[in-house]
Parts: C-alpha cells; sequence; structure tokens
C-alpha cells in the first residue's frame, strides 16, 4: 500500500469515528441545570415577609385603638402631558425595539442590490498521472492549468466573464509545452430568466418591502405612543379619584366631630359617635382602594417613560400636571373616515403588499415559461516553451465556442401551479384590503361616537355633582337642627364623592377617546408636537461583538 492510500484510508477513519455528542457539551453555550427545567420554583409568601406575619383580628385590634394616618410619598415629581409623549419616544424599550426594524429593511435591500456586484474567481489544478499510462496514451505525464477571471452579472440574466488563463503540459512530446491567454465567456438565458423585471423583481421587492417595515414601525411607535397617552391619563383620574377621597375622609372627620359635640351637650344619643365612626371606616377603605390604583397606574406610565430618573420600581409618585379640558365638538364621521383611509398605516402595508404580489406575479410568469441559453466563449492564446513567452505571441490561435440549450418541461404543472397560487394570493389580498377598509370605517365611527358619549357623560357627571354637593350642605345644616342622623349626612358625603369620582373618570374617558378617535384616523393629537425616532444604525460586519466571544 502507497503512502498516499495509507494517508487517505487513516483521514476516513478519523472522520468516521467522530461522535456528534462530543459537541453538545459547548463551553460557549449557557450552562442549564436540568433540574430548573424539570419543576417550576416554589414561593412561599409568609417566609418572604420582613416581619412575622400578623393575624386578621390582631391586625383589627391595632387598627381600632388608632387614628387613619393619610398615605405619604416619600418622593413626589410633576410630569406633563408632553413629557411623558418626549420621554416614551425616547426611553420606551418597545419603541428600541421598533427602531431595529427599518434597519433590517435598509440592510435586506442592500442585500438584494448587491446581487450585480462582480465577482472574482480564481482557480489552479495540478494534474500529476502514472508515468507509464500517460505515455502510453499520448498524454503529457503532469499538467498544470490555471484561469483568473471577473464575472459580472448582467441586468437581463446573463454573466460575462473576462479573464486570462494557462495552461503547462509537462511532456517531452511537446516542443511549446506552454499555453496562454484570454477569454471572454458570455451566458445568457432567452426565455425563462431573460429581462430587466424578472431580474430586478427581487430588488424591487425588496425595497417595497423595507417599505412595509416602515409603515409598520411607524404604526406600532404611534400605537405605543397613543398607549402612553391612555397611561397618563388613567393615572389623572386615580390622582383625582384620590383627592376625592380625601375630601370624603376629611367631611367624615368633620362629621364624627359634629357627632361628638352634639353628644357632649346632650342633643343626641351617643349611638350617632358609633354612626359616625362607622362612616369614617367606610371612607379608610376607599381611601386604600384609590392609592393601591395610583400606585399601579404611576408604575404603568413609568415603564412607558422609561425614564432614568423615575425608575419602575423607585419610590417617587408623580403628579400629572397637564389637566383635562373638555369641549363640546361636532365630529363629521364620513370626512375622518376619508383620513383614516388616506393616513393608516395598515392601508399603506397592504397597497405595498399587493405591489409585491403583483411583481411575484410576473415574476412566476416568466418561471413558467422554457429554458433557453445562449453560451459564447471566445479566447486568443499563444504557444511557446514559457509561460512569459506564451503571453507574447497571442494570436496563435483564436477559437471560439456557441452553443444553445433547452430545458422544457413536459406538461410544467408545476409551474403553472405556482403561477396560479401568485395569483390566487393577490386576489385573496384585494379582498382583505377590502375588508380592512371596512374595518377602519367602523372603527372610526365607533371612536366619533365613544367622543360624544363621554361628552355627554361628562356634562351628566358634573350635574350630579352639583346636586350632589347641595344635598350635602342641606343634610348638614337638617343634622345641626337634628332632623338628620349621621347617617344620611355620612350617605350624602358618599353620593358627593362617588358623583366626583364618576366626573374625573368622565373626563379622563373623554381625553382618552381623543387618543382613540386619532389613532383610529392614523395620527396623533394636533397638540403633541411629536419627533418620530430614527432608525438604529446599520452595524459594522467586521467588528466582533462582545456576544460573539
Amino acid at each position: 500500500m502507497s503512502d498516499r492510500l495509507r494517508l487517505v484510508v487513516l483521514a476516513t477513519l478519523i472522520a468516521a469515528g467522530c461522535n456528534g455528542r462530543d459537541y453538545v457539551d459547548d463551553p460557549l453555550l449557557p450552562d442549564v441545570d436540568p433540574a430548573r427545567l424539570a419543576q417550576p420554583p416554589v414561593l412561599e409568601p409568609e417566609s418572604e415577609s420582613a416581619v412575622p406575619p400578623v393575624q386578621l383580628e390582631t391586625a383589627v385590634d391595632e387598627a381600632s385603638k388608632r387614628d387613619y394616618s393619610a398615605q405619604v410619598y416619600p418622593e413626589r415629581a410633576t410630569v406633563t402631558l408632553a413629557d411623558v409623549r418626549q420621554w416614551s419616544l425616547e426611553n420606551n424599550l418597545d419603541v428600541r425595539v421598533q427602531q431595529f426594524n427599518p434597519t433590517l429593511g435598509v440592510t435586506a435591500l442592500d442585500a438584494e442590490i448587491a446581487k450585480f456586484e462582480a465577482v472574482l474567481k480564481a482557480n489552479y489544478t495540478y494534474n500529476d498521472n502514472s508515468l507509464a499510462e500517460n505515455l502510453e496514451a499520448g498524454n503529457p505525464a503532469a499538467n498544470n492549468s490555471g484561469a483568473l477571471g471577473i464575472d459580472f452579472p448582467l441586468a437581463t440574466g446573463g454573466v460575462l466573464n473576462v479573464g486570462s488563463l494557462f495552461n503547462q503540459a509537462d511532456s517531452p512530446l511537446l516542443d511549446e509545452p506552454w499555453e496562454a491567454g484570454f477569454q471572454l465567456d458570455l451566458s445568457m438565458p432567452l426565455l425563462r430568466g431573460f429581462g430587466l423585471r424578472a431580474n430586478t423583481a427581487s430588488i424591487v421587492i425588496a425595497k417595497m418591502e423595507s417599505q412595509q417595515v416602515d409603515a409598520r414601525t411607524l404604526l406600532e411607535t404611534i400605537r405605543i405612543l397613543a398607549n402612553a397617552e391612555k397611561s397618563y391619563w388613567q393615572l389623572y383620574a386615580a390622582r383625582r379619584v384620590m383627592e376625592v377621597r380625601e375630601r370624603q375622609h376629611a367631611l367624615a372627620e368633620e362629621q364624627l366631630a359634629r357627632a361628638r359635640r352634639r353628644v357632649d351637650q346632650g342633643e343626641v344619643a351617643p349611638i350617632e359617635l358609633l354612626r359616625a365612626q362607622s362612616g369614617i371606616g367606610r371612607t379608610i377603605e376607599q381611601l386604600i382602594v384609590a392609592d393601591n390604583q395610583l400606585r399601579l397606574r404611576a408604575r404603568a406610565l413609568k415603564r412607558f417613560m422609561n425614564a432614568p430618573q423615575f425608575p419602575v420600581d423607585g419610590p417617587t409618585m408623580l403628579d400629572p400636571a397637564t389637566p383635562s379640558d373638555p369641549l363640546g365638538l361636532d365630529l363629521d364621521p364620513a370626512k375622518l373616515t376619508r383620513m383614516a383611509i388616506a393616513n393608516r398605516m395598515e392601508l399603506l402595508d397592504l397597497e405595498l403588499q399587493l405591489a409585491i404580489d403583483a411583481e411575484r406575479v410576473a415574476l412566476a410568469r416568466n418561471e413558467a415559461l422554457p429554458l433557453f441559453t445562449m453560451d459564447y466563449q471566445y479566447q486568443v492564446l499563444g504557444d511557446d516553451s514559457g509561460l512569459a513567452a506564451a503571453y507574447g505571441n497571442l494570436g496563435d490561435a483564436d477559437p471560439f465556442i456557441a452553443s444553445v440549450n433547452a430545458s422544457i418541461p413536459l406538461g410544467n404543472e408545476a409551474r403553472r401551479a405556482r403561477l396560479s397560487q401568485a395569483i390566487t394570493r393577490r386576489l385573496q389580498r384585494l379582498a382583505t384590503k377590502e375588508s380592512r377598509v371596512q374595518t377602519i370605517t367602523q372603527e372610526v365611527h365607533d371612536a366619533v361616537d365613544n367622543v360624544r358619549g363621554a361628552w355627554r357623560r361628562v356634562v351628566a357627571a358634573r350635574l350630579e355633582s352639583r346636586f350632589a354637593e347641595r344635598t350635602l350642605l342641606a343634610e348638614q345644616r337638617q343634622f345641626d337642627v337634628g332632623l338628620r342622623t349621621s347617617v344620611e349626612v355620612l350617605d350624602a358625603n358618599a353620593r358627593v364623592a362617588d358623583a366626583q369620582s364618576r366626573e374625573v373618570e368622565a373626563a379622563a374617558q373623554y381625553e382618552t377617546s381623543l387618543v382613540d378617535l386619532a389613532f383610529a384616523t392614523g395620527t396623533v393629537l394636533g397638540e403633541a408636537q411629536v419627533t418620530m425616532p430614527g432608525p438604529m444604525p446599520v452595524p459594522n460586519p467586521d467588528r466582533t461583538f462582545d456576544w460573539e466571544r
């Protein structure tokens, strides 16, 4: 056995002995404990408590011995609606995720444009055969050949190659073993794959897909901005409801003092103290609910803003500074619907997709054609005893080769089916567009009705608040003259607080309905004055990132 054969056999055995399991434990991969994937962890709230758990009856006894203390926030900060918009666009993590999408679209387009880049090609071949066999056959014992050329892809579908080649045959029978020269190769499709549209369709599609990405990114950014504004108005409502409940509690304490004074004067029975104290207990429960709602909504707004000075887990309580200003509006749903159809990014996305489908139908028609190709090769060669001398003798030979090839599917059913599929998909998209227009029309009309309904609700809630306040004053005067008990006064106080809470919520709902109306029409509110963030920069592909190491 020759040394060469032994080397080949050894390499084959080594390759066959490789085991895929040897590569499972890659040191670059994260080491995950199998037990972590086998069973979920357990949370025991009692063990996580910073103080020993308190029984319910013990807590009730302690609460009855002390007065209620109002909630105190260690830090407070004022934010306006403009601040919320600015910080949400600059810092929101979801917006930051969306900023990568246009960059991905640009890089995809660049990759398609690069399909027409020239390609440098080179090859070298050394062939060493058996001396006895080659002499018997009249062939050289050894052969060196090489070529260097550049491929130029053509927009019409062909490929043009221009290059140089050489060939050296090591044979005592040849006086001029070196052959060198230049050659030109042209390969051109004549039916399938021919034409500017067929070969630039991928670039056109990539450009429209990039525009689709931009439209979707803008849509998601508008959606995030709208949600941030709605979160602000939810915080506004929670803050004002908290103030209403604090006033309700203060009035309940005043009623307790009023009842205690009248009991001390012997004007009413001592049961009035119990009635007044019961009313305070009810207001405390409502204060606790309002405070919890305020904290939740402040934390939700912090997440949207993602401002460094207001972390989600920070103690700062946000105070909304932009007040609600409801106005009676006469909106034209038909006009707003036309605006929505012109502005909604979903429809623009669909229009671009229809254009992409049209390109794919044209491409499928081209793919259904028979394959005819024309190949042409022309060479200018020279022969001599050396490589340089061979190049100096260019013109000794100038052969050319021309050929035509054909490939015609018998039946062509596969490509015809793909063409039918492309046409059907475009027809389906047209039906989708009609459905989308109908949905947008419904959304705009619903948004207009919500604005109108919210306005009527604001007016009704304001009237209810006025009547409830007058009733409370009357009940307090009746109590002072002994015609009413603390129960009736506290009930009137509760009705005032409930009416004022509904008024606040109606005002916030009105502002939220305006945000929904703007989103339904594909716009942002006029006073927003926002600047949409730009795309992320394209990363340098030559750079090695930390996560690759």
